[in-house]
C-alpha cells in the first residue's frame, strides 16, 4: 500500500484501492489542513517548487530541444552512463518504453498540487477571516494556469493524455484515466486561462517584487501561454479546419499585442517616468546589446522576461548537467550544440547565423582554432558575455563554477511572444494576400536581430526585399526563434508546427479530434521539416525513414505508466513489441 500512495505523491497515475485520506504532505488525516491562508500558500508555493523539479526542466530540455537540430549527444560521457544512453535512443529514434525520458509523473505531480488548491481553497474562505475570496480567486488562478502550462507541454510530447482536473486525496480514488483527444485538452487549457487572465495577478501592478515578479504567473504569463497554445492549434488544424486555424492565428496576434504593448506601456510609465514610447524604438522594454545576455542570464528576471523557473541556490542538477557538467568526473555536459552554430551564411539547411556579426554567436564556443572545439552552450551556463563587442573575434565565456551555478530557466520571455506574433502574422498574410501584415512580421523580426547586431563597421541589416515571399518569411521567422531561443526548450515545438503547417498546404490534414491508437490511418510527416530536424543527426537519411509518420514526432508512454494505468493505449508505433499494448 506505502508503494501506491507514494506514487499518487509523485504524480503517476494508479489503479490502486486503499481507504487512505492523504494530503499534499502524506498526512493521513484531511481534517485539520486546509484551515488557514498560509497553509494554502504553502500548496500554492510547493506547486511552483514541483514545477521548477530537476524531473521537470530537464524534461523540457529534452523534450523542447533536444530532440530537434540544435543539439547534439556529447562524445565526453561515457556510453556507459544510463542517463547518455538514453539520451541516444531518442537521439536515434530508437526509443525504447523503459526509456526515463518518456515519464510523465513529475507533471503530473505539479497538476495535482494545482487541482487541490482549486477544489479545496474556496472552504478555506470560511475558516479563515484572513482569507479573502479575492485571496482565493488570485490562488485558484494561479493555478488554473499552472495547470494548463503543464498540459500544453504534455500535448505537445505525448499528443494523447489523461485530463484530469480532479485532487487526488484518497488512495480509494479511481486513477484509471483513458487519454482524452488533444483538441479536448487544449480548448479546456484555453477556457481556463482566459478565465484565469480576469483574476490573476496585473502584470504592471504587481503586488510582489523582486523575483516574485518573475516567478509567479501573472496576466502577461497567461497571455504569453495563451498566444502559444493558439498558434500551435492554429497549425494543427489548418488543414481540416481553416476557419478556426485562422481565428486562432489572430488571437495569438491579439494575445502577443496585449504582452508586447504591457511591457512597453510599463517601460515608459515606470522606468521613464511617465514618458511617451519612443517612436523609434518600438520596443523600448527590451534590453539593449550592451547588457541583454546580462539582464536575463546572469542578473535574472530581468524587464523583458515574463516567466522564469526561479532558483535561489545551486542549480548544478538541471541545466548544468545538461550544458556543462554531466558530473564531478565529467567535464563536459550531455549535450552540445551542431558545427553549424559556429559558421554563418545565408541558406537554412547549413547556418543558423545570417551575419558574422550577430553577437549570438558568443554563446556557443565555436572557435576552431582552441583545444576545447566542442560546440558547448554557454548560454544560460556562462557568467559573463560581453554582447556589445565585435563577435568575430573568439572570446570565450566565462563559466559559471560548480559552487555557484543558480541560473533561472525562462520559459517565456519578450522575445520569444514577438516572434509567435510574426509567425501568426505570416500566415494570416498568406491567408489574406496581405503584403501589409508580411511587412509587420518582417518588422517584428529585423527589431530582434538588430538588437543582436554589434554595431560595427560594415553590418549588413536584415532587407525585407530578401524575404518578401510567405515561404521566404516562415523561413525567416523560423531562423530568427532558433537565434534567438536556441538551448531554451522551443526548438523541437517549432519544428512540429512548421511539420502540420506545411502539410495542411500540401493537403495531409491530421485528426486532433481523435487519439493516434483510435486512428486507422496514420499522416505522413513533411519531408521539409524532416530534413531540418535530421541536418545534424550522424545517420539523417536513416532517421528520416524511421521518421515517416505523425506517432514518430511523439514519445511513448513510460511502460510502468502503462501496467499502473489500464485505460491507456499505447502510442501504435511503440506497439507491436510492447507486451502491454492494449490497443486491440
Amino acid at each position: 500500500m506505502k508503494k501506491y500512495i507514494l506514487s499518487i505523491l509523485t504524480g503517476i497515475i494508479l489503479a490502486a484501492c486503499v481507504d487512505t485520506n492523504i494530503t499534499p504532505y502524506g498526512q493521513t488525516t484531511e481534517e485539520d489542513y486546509w484551515q488557514t491562508k498560509s497553509e494554502v500558500s504553502q500548496v500554492v508555493t510547493r506547486a511552483y517548487n514541483a514545477m521548477a523539479s530537476a524531473d521537470i526542466v530537464n524534461r523540457l530540455i529534452v523534450w523542447g530541444s533536444f530532440r530537434s537540430d540544435e543539439l547534439l549527444l556529447s562524445t565526453e560521457v561515457p556510453a556507459t552512463n544510463g542517463t547518455r544512453q538514453a539520451l541516444s535512443q531518442i537521439k536515434t529514434a530508437n526509443i525504447e518504453t523503459t526509456n526515463m525520458f518518456n515519464r510523465w509523473g513529475a507533471f503530473y505531480s505539479v497538476i495535482n498540487h494545482c487541482n487541490l488548491v482549486i477544489d479545496l481553497a474556496n472552504d478555506v474562505i470560511d475558516r479563515d477571516p484572513d482569507y479573502t475570496k479575492g485571496d482565493c480567486q488570485l490562488d485558484i488562478a494561479q493555478m488554473k494556469a499552472l495547470r494548463a502550462l503543464c498540459y500544453f507541454y504534455l500535448v505537445r510530447t505525448f499528443r494523447d493524455v489523461p485530463y484530469i482536473t480532479e485532487s487526488y486525496r484518497k488512495s480509494s480514488q479511481e486513477m484509471s484515466v483513458p487519454q482524452s483527444a488533444p483538441s479536448v485538452v487544449l480548448q479546456a487549457c484555453i477556457d481556463d486561462l482566459e478565465a484565469a487572465a480576469d483574476d490573476i495577478y496585473d502584470a504592471q501592478n504587481f503586488a510582489l517584487s523582486n523575483w516574485r515578479s518573475r516567478g509567479y504567473l501573472n496576466r502577461d504569463a497567461v497571455y504569453s501561454i495563451l498566444a502559444d497554445i493558439y498558434l500551435w492549434r492554429a497549425s494543427v488544424t489548418l488543414g481540416s479546419n481553416p476557419t478556426q486555424a485562422y481565428q486562432d492565428y489572430q488571437r495569438c496576434v491579439d494575445y502577443a499585442d496585449l504582452v508586447i504593448n504591457s511591457k512597453n506601456e510599463y517601460h515608459a510609465s515606470t522606468i521613464h517616468g511617465g514618458q511617451t514610447q519612443d517612436e523609434e524604438n518600438l520596443y523600448p522594454a527590451l534590453s539593449t546589446i550592451d547588457n541583454y545576455y546580462t539582464d536575463l542570464f546572469v542578473i535574472q528576471n530581468a524587464e523583458e522576461s515574463i516567466f522564469e523557473l526561479e532558483y535561489s541556490g545551486n542549480n548544478t542538477a538541471l541545466i548544468n548537467s545538461f550544458y556543462s557538467y554531466a558530473g564531478t568526473n565529467y567535464a563536459y555536459g550531455f549535450m552540445q550544440s551542431p558545427s553549424l552554430f559556429g559558421s554563418f551564411g545565408t541558406g537554412n539547411d547549413q547556418y543558423v547565423f545570417i551575419n558574422s556579426y550577430d553577437t549570438r554567436r558568443k554563446f556557443v564556443y565555436y572557435n576552431s582554432s582552441t583545444t576545447d572545439e566542442f560546440y558547448k552552450v554557454a548560454k544560460m551556463i556562462s557568467e559573463s558575455i560581453v554582447t556589445n563587442s565585435d563577435p568575430t573575434s573568439y572570446n570565450k565565456p566565462r563559466e559559471a563554477g560548480l559552487t555557484s551555478f543558480q541560473h533561472n530557466w525562462i520559459v517565456y520571455r519578450m522575445t520569444d511572444v514577438m516572434l509567435m506574433k510574426a509567425e501568426a502574422l505570416t500566415e494570416l498574410a498568406d491567408h489574406e494576400g496581405n503584403e501589409e501584415k508580411l511587412r509587420e512580421a518582417f518588422d517584428i523580426v529585423k527589431a530582434v536581430n538588430d538588437r543582436a547586431l554589434y554595431q560595427g563597421s560594415g553590418v549588413k541589416e536584415l532587407d525585407f526585399a530578401n524575404y518578401s515571399s510567405v515561404d521566404g518569411m516562415e523561413s525567416l521567422v523560423m531562423g530568427e526563434r532558433l537565434r534567438e531561443l536556441c538551448f531554451e526548450g522551443k526548438r523541437w515545438f517549432d519544428l512540429l508546427r512548421m511539420n502540420y503547417r506545411n502539410n495542411a498546404k500540401q493537403g495531409i490534414n491530421t485528426n486532433y479530434d481523435a487519439i493516434l491508437a483510435d486512428q486507422d490511418v496514420l499522416i505522413e510527416n513533411d519531408a521539409n521539416m524532416l530534413a531540418m530536424m535530421a541536418r545534424t543527426a550522424e545517420a539523417s537519411n536513416a532517421l528520416i525513414s524511421k521518421m515517416k509518420t505523425e506517432p514518430y514526432l511523439y514519445l511513448p508512454i513510460e511502460e510502468d505508466e502503462m501496467k499502473l494505468n489500464t485505460s491507456l493505449k499505447q502510442n501504435p508505433v511503440y506497439s507491436s513489441n510492447n507486451q502491454f499494448n492494449r490497443n486491440d
